[in-house]
């Protein structure tokens, strides 16, 4: 039954509770069936018994599905009833009482405001003997089991169990004196995997390496590096320890123990004398050690899959040796054909081929593709290679959107990625390495070549979102608190504040209620209405990304200043039975006087600068000290809700004389960007402003927001991209761009696929172009999109699940942002990229969707098809009878009708845009282009004007350049276009395609403070992208599927896996197996 129908039997009847229709039974704190769950602290086990408690949805289902401890009860908060629906059905199928509290309840039961809204309370197994547990295995075969001296952290006794899971391990033996497992913290950071794989804690080390032993395992202790006596002392005793990648690499046993010790320590001498080898992870120079949790999954991924990946070697082997018979066999037949003319031999010889080629590619499909060698790269030590891991979010339409999942692949060999030269690189390479599929696409890095350098990634503190998240119970805040700043979220460290309100407000106000304050005497400096409930948000944030180590930087922006320090403004009465009358308006936050909003007079402008001051100061005080401001927020618009115009003249002027000097003299820390506005006019604002050297000299850069300015939102994040080259061009060296807004509008779509794409194209382009991070809007809206006093409503990546703000839903764009914000860290630094290849094979490049609309600018990008079939973005028909260049494939975003371009003549956006190819003749400032090729010279001139396509002359772009049309120049190649049967325009200057937009296979690349490399790819089309992903030489094979967002993440490269510098030219060396493999094959065929 609903909640509400049991609360009268549990407060008011005095009977026994009743059980609603799923089987749960709500009771209050003082019941004595949850006592259990009392007072209950991060260490607590003692006074419980032979009872444990654990936590959290993973752990109680794991207990529940793969557990071998009894299962007593389970308590959840009543919030967490329906979410867990599926699982307390499995609880209650194994005739196990659920309880639930409200939640007030609940957080004064366990003590403390609780969150994960379940626990469960299990019945601990009887201790057993090292030596009786392992005896329990199975006597023969491969077996990894984890042997532990001392391991007392309760996070490094969890890690190991999860470890354990993740590589196969068996069994797990603590000795007394290392932590209790059954700790509640313990089974939480093991994801559950504690009540899974069988585990003892008991008896001396020697009690636990002596049982190891005696069930047939080699014993192997995890040390490091000797550097001391002692270590010395030890080698003596039982020999120098082994990097783990060199032990017994051909013949390692198939029973494996690990023995890991204490986080500091290590393992006791006693511990290493016991066992049968010392081994060491292989570490850089400045480090000596890793902690017990990594070290142990280095150590089981590279012990514990090693018949694994001996079989995957054999199998590759048998491959190469089955590919060679082929070749050799084809070549010994062929030879005897020609010898005696004998057309039945030349047949054998074919089939003999077939049958040997068929072998081979089916030993070689055994193998794991995620990540394999490319052409020319045998099998190679381990150590040698560096690790990815992949993160990938595939974005889909409909409810729930996509997921973000990972997984690490190697670490593999390094790659020495040159071109082949001669015949070896081509048939007899794939057959060598027993693989013919060739690679298609090309994503190449060079780290050598660096750029910008990462502010942060975030949102917006707006009231709205404050306002939302403070109606929230605390778990959900405590979610949306996570999921942004926290350890396990997606690494927000950067905001933007309104000073004084915004649409997204329930009201207009601002910190200076007194008219004609000029000296602000009567400020708010304890921002009283912030206070409520903002502040409380921006401080939650700030102490989230400190606890993860990162720094939080929070900047401001303006909307309007307060009424009085504005200047009057016109007010027109549109009315269809009088003309339209011009009213002297009142000052008013809402909208702004035009060119210029500000009050006319210095005093004002004196004022509006202290103001920036006093609300600084006021900020830190509350122990939010703002990173920086942006002068106004869109200053070129008069909105109906809070605005406030400038010209980029007169915000120079303001800068340069009042802001500027005020911040420098009261906060000289503080960054300030100016414009904050669409792309369409931040080249004219970058030059005004730097142009004045007394005003460059107070600004840090140009901020800027993604909307395209029109009425189709389709379009925003979608168009203008050029402009921020040409900002970034216009700017002097050090100055930033920083992406200060963007969201989807209107109102919330559920989980929409094009949405979540236009996030990521946008991100990524704009980070190609020169971006120091990208901010988004608002960070979290109510189920409706707001509040938004104005009825502005937008979409979030978070919003309320109902009106009564019940819990948090999360949009599928927020795993988006996430491949940006969790892993381009602040302080990492773009790195050159090339994006290059066919990356579709043809049955998809026929039958992929363009997903073009209306508007898109034509571009010039590099092609991503073969000449037989180009990408759906790049296939194009001159129609000779209409004189149209005309989309041929695929469906688009407009599915009314074709697109053709146009001559759009948007002003700052370009001249060159798709339109429906129906208009056929003006519709304002847009037409359907009438463009003829020339035959002879290859240039396209639109006839009208009598112009030529060509590429912008002032800024390429991001690999690519924007198309506009320009005066005919015979001698300039780059008007050029080679136009392919297949539809592709190739240009005749560099090979690039004429593309709508923007080609669907996109990627950017940041170098980490870590010293790792970070890519970030994104795949538009509706068929998957294969390419090889090239790290300074090192290549991995990649695989990108349709509408999926994926990250690599690609560890440090080890010293000794650089390529040979004068490797032979690039030339195909052949491994000495497969040199083996030929002469044995020539021993076997004899002379031919």
């Amino acid at each position: 039954m609903p909640v509400a129908k049991v609360m009268a039997s549990r407060f008011g009847g005095g009977g026994e509770p009743e059980e609603d229709m799923d089987g749960v039974l709500h009771l209050d704190a003082s019941d004595p069936r949850v006592a259990v769950y009392q007072n209950l602290k991060e260490r607590d086990v003692a006074g419980r018994g032979d009872l444990f408690i654990l936590e959290g949805e993973n752990s109680v289902h794991n207990l529940v599905q793969h557990g071998r401890m009894p299962l007593e009860s389970v308590c959840v908060s009543e919030r967490r009833v329906a979410p867990m629906k599926s699982l307390i059905a499995a609880v209650r199928a194994r005739g196990v009482p659920v309880y639930a509290l409200t939640h007030e309840d609940y957080s004064g039961l366990v003590g403390f405001n609780f969150h994960r809204g379940v626990l469960a309370c299990g019945r601990k197994l009887p201790s057993v003997a090292p030596g009786e547990l392992l005896g329990a295995l199975p006597a023969t075969g491969p077996s990894t089991v984890v042997l532990c001296e001392r391991t007392n952290n309760l996070d490094n006794v969890g890690a190991v169990f999860r470890n354990g899971a993740a590589f196969g391990a068996g069994a797990v033996v603590f000795d007394g004196r290392s932590a209790d497992p059954y700790y509640r913290k313990s089974i939480r950071v093991s994801g559950g995997h504690a009540l899974a794989i069988p585990f003892t804690r008991r008896g001396s080390i020697a009690d636990v390496v002596q049982a190891a032993k005696a069930s047939g395992h080699v014993v192997c202790a995890l040390v490091t590096p000797p550097t001391s006596a002692r270590s010395t002392a030890v080698d003596d005793a039982v020999g120098a320890p082994v990097p783990i990648n060199e032990w017994r690499a051909d013949d390692r046993p198939e029973r494996v123990a690990v023995l890991m010790g204490a986080e500091g320590p290590g393992l006791t001498d006693e511990a290493q004398r016991l066992a049968d080898v010392r081994l060491t992870i292989p570490m850089a120079n400045a480090v000596d050690s890793v902690n017990v949790a990594t070290a142990c999954s280095i150590a089981l991924h590279e012990l514990a899959s090693t018949p694994r990946r001996r079989d995957a070697q054999a199998r590759r082997r048998a491959a190469r040796v089955a590919s060679l018979a082929a070749a050799f066999g084809a070549g010994a037949l062929l030879a005897l054909a020609a010898a005696r003319r004998r057309p039945s031999i030349v047949a054998a010889a074919v089939f003999v081929v077939a049958a040997l080629s068929w072998t081979a590619l089916r030993l070689n499909a055994s193998t794991p593709e995620y990540l394999t060698a490319p052409h020319g790269c045998g099998p190679a030590p381990a150590s040698g290679g560096r690790t990815v891991t992949v993160f990938e979010t595939a974005m889909k339409s409909g409810a729930g959107g996509g997921r973000t999942t990972s997984r690490t692949l190697g670490p593999r060999e390094s790659c020495d990625a040159r071109p082949r030269k001669g015949r070896a690189g081509g048939f007899l390479s794939s057959l060598l390495t027993g693989d013919v599929q060739p690679p298609r696409g090309r994503v190449s890095v060079d780290t050598s070549k660096t750029y910008q350098s990462i502010d942060g990634f975030g949102g917006a503190f707006t009231e709205a979102s404050a306002r939302t998240w403070a109606r929230m119970p605390a778990d959900a805040r405590a979610e949306v608190v996570e999921k942004y700043w926290g350890e396990d979220g997606i690494g927000y460290s950067l905001g933007r504040v309104h000073m004084n309100s915004c649409d997204f407000c329930v009201a207009s106000y601002d910190f200076a209620p007194v008219d004609g304050d000029f000296s602000l005497d009567h400020f708010d400096h304890s921002v009283t209405h912030d206070r409520a409930e903002m502040i409380p948000l921006m401080a939650a944030a700030r102490a989230a990304t400190e606890r993860r180590g990162g720094d939080f930087k929070l900047f401001a922006s303006p909307w309007s200043p307060p009424a009085w320090l504005k200047a009057p403004r016109k007010k027109f009465e549109p009315d269809p039975d009088h003309p339209s009358i011009e009213f002297p308006g009142n000052r008013s936050m809402l909208s702004s006087a035009q060119p210029d909003g500000l009050a006319h007079d210095e005093q004002a402008h004196a004022a509006w600068a202290l103001y920036f001051s006093k609300f600084a100061s006021a900020y830190e005080a509350q122990g939010l000290p703002l990173w920086g401001f942006t002068v106004q927020n869109e200053p070129e618009f008069s909105a109906p809700w809070e605005a406030c115009r400038y010209t980029a003249n007169s915000t120079g002027a303001f800068v340069r004389d009042f802001l500027g000097p005020r911040l420098k003299s009261d906060h000289p820390h503080l960054k300030l960007f100016v414009f904050d506005h669409n792309r369409d006019h931040m080249v004219d604002w970058a030059r005004a402003v730097y142009g004045d050297a007394e005003t460059a000299k107070f600004v840090d850069g140009v901020a800027f927001h993604w909307y395209a300015g029109g009425l189709d939102r389709t379009l925003d994040g979608a168009v203008g991209h050029a402009n921020v080259a040409r900002a970034r061009d216009a700017l002097p060296k050090g100055a930033r761009l920083l992406p200060s807004e963007g969201c989807n509008c209107p109102g919330i779509g559920d989980s929409d696929l094009l949405r979540s794409e236009r996030y990521a194209h946008d991100i990524l382009s704009d980070l190609a172009l020169g971006a120091c991070g990208w901010v988004d809007w608002n960070l979290l809206l109510d189920h409706r999109g707001g509040p938004n006093h104005l009825g502005n409503v937008c979409d979030a990546p978070m919003h309320a699940t109902d009106e009564k703000f019940s819990g948090v839903k999360i949009q599928s764009y927020y795993d988006v942002i996430g491949h940006f914000s969790k892993h381009l860290h602040p302080g990492s630094e773009r790195v050159e990229i090339a994006v290059d290849g066919v990356f579709f094979d043809d049955r998809a490049a026929t039958r992929a969707a363009t997903r073009a609309a209306v508007g898109f600018e034509l571009t010039l990008h590099k092609c991503q098809g073969s000449p037989d079939r180009p990408s759906p973005r790049q296939a194009w028909a001159l129609d000779d009878v209409h004189d149209y260049l005309e989309m041929t494939d695929g469906s688009f975003v407009d599915k009314w009708g074709d697109l053709c371009a146009a001559d759009a003549n948007t002003p700052g956006v370009g001249s060159l845009a798709l339109v429906n190819c129906e208009y056929g003749k003006e519709h304002g400032d847009v037409a359907v282009g009438k463009f003829r090729r020339d035959p002879d010279s290859h240039a396209i001139a639109e006839l009208k004007g009598g112009l030529c396509l060509g590429p912008s002359r002032d800024r390429p772009g991001a690999e690519g350049a924007q198309l506009e049309l320009q005066p005919c120049d015979g001698a300039n190649r780059h008007q050029r276009f080679t136009h392919l049967p297949s539809g592709a325009l190739v240009s005749d200057a560099d090979g690039r395609c004429v593309t709508a937009g923007w080609p669907f296979v996109q990627a950017v690349a940041f170098a980490r403070p870590t010293g790792d490399v970070a890519v970030v790819a994104l795949n538009e089309a509706s068929h998957a992208a294969d390419f090889d992903l090239d790290i300074d030489g090192d290549v991995v094979r990649a695989s990108l599927g349709p509408h999926t967002i994926q990250t690599y993440v690609v560890s440090p490269r080890p010293a000794a896996a650089a390529p040979a510098p004068g490797d032979d030219d690039g030339a195909v060396k052949l491994t000495d197996d497969i040199a083996d493999d030929i002469k044995q094959l020539k021993a076997k065929l004899g002379p031919v």
